[in-house]
């Protein structure tokens, strides 16, 4: 393992603690109050867009979405094709 590696697995950076980096993201967007002051220091330093929200709550709303289904009147969902019409033949009937 090179120093660097070795230096980011040992932050709170680091891949395995990623799910709780996000919380306390997602808790400092509900409410910055809410985390400590370090961690709200940190996050401010980003310089995130002003007026963001948390996540979690679009995230959910639009699984809800994708769970009911297309409904009429909306663009159908990502990686489905419309259902193609049936082929028309170009030879004339003759009866």
């Amino acid at each position: 393992m090179s120093q660097f590696q070795a230096f980011l697995s040992s932050t709170p950076l680091a891949a395995g603690n990623a799910p709780y980096v996000e919380a306390m993201y997602e808790q400092y967007l509900a409410d910055p109050q809410s985390v400590e002051p370090k961690w709200r220091e940190y996050f401010a330093s980003l310089g995130g867009p002003s007026g963001e929200v948390a996540h979690g709550p679009l995230v959910e709303q639009l699984a809800q979405r994708a769970k009911g289904g297309a409904r009429r009147g909306r663009a159908p969902r990502p990686g489905r094709r419309p259902t193609p019409a049936a082929p028309r033949s170009r030879v004339p009937c003759r009866a």
